[in-house]
This record gives structure tokens, C-alpha cells and sequence, in this order.
């Protein structure tokens, strides 16, 4: 993926001075800081919403209690976080990938 970013100046000159003490580009720099962000969130667990996460565990414990199995649960609880942002207007009619694969987060730490 290319991208353009602009940086306020301060994270620039930051970001520079740490290129040049890592001996590496700015851009280097800059892979190496997000590269080590995501590997930081995969192992604390993807932040969500709280609210969303009892709405996904309500949704899943009415299904286990409608004698539904895990995976009819997952969907019956995707289906209501996505109802849910709706309601709050943070999620459109059309879900981008990015965002059916937030839901799938929060309904995947619903279920542990």
C-alpha cells in the first residue's frame, strides 16, 4: 500500500532523529514503529468497546439459552454489534472489510 502522511513537525523531527541513531530512512523508521504497534495490540488482545462487548455477550448467551450451537451464536452476536452501531451511527448500511473484521473481533473476545 502507498500512502501519503503528513506528521507534525514535532513526530518528524522526532522520527528523524531516531532514523539516524537506528541507522535507518525515515520511512525505515516509521515501518519498524508500526510494525512494532501491531505486534504490541496482537499481544494485549484487540482494544473494543465495552459497550459493544456486552452487547455481543448478551446476544450470545440468548442464543446458547435458545439451544443455538457456537457458531449460530458468533452470528447471532455479529449480527447485534452491527445492529448496535447502527443504532449509534458509527457503522453504515455497507460494512468494509476493516469493519466486519473489528465485529469479528469483538464477538471473538465475547465468547471466551
Amino acid at each position: 500500500m502507498a500512502t501519503s502522511l503528513r506528521l507534525p513537525l514535532a513526530l518528524e523531527a522526532d522520527l528523524k532523529r531516531l532514523a539516524v541513531a537506528h541507522s535507518r530512512s525515515v520511512h525505515g523508521e516509521m515501518l519498524h514503529a508500526l510494525k512494532q504497534y501491531v505486534q504490541q495490540t496482537r499481544e494485549r488482545g484487540f482494544i473494543v468497546d465495552k459497550h459493544l462487548q456486552e452487547v455481543a455477550r448478551q446476544a450470545i448467551d440468548e442464543a446458547r439459552a435458545e439451544g443455538m450451537d457456537e457458531v449460530d451464536a458468533k452470528w447471532m452476536a455479529q449480527g447485534a454489534v452491527m445492529r448496535e452501531g447502527r443504532n449509534q451511527g458509527v457503522i453504515g448500511e455497507e460494512l468494509s472489510a476493516e469493519m466486519q473484521a473489528a465485529i469479528a473481533e469483538v464477538v471473538k473476545q465475547a465468547m471466551k
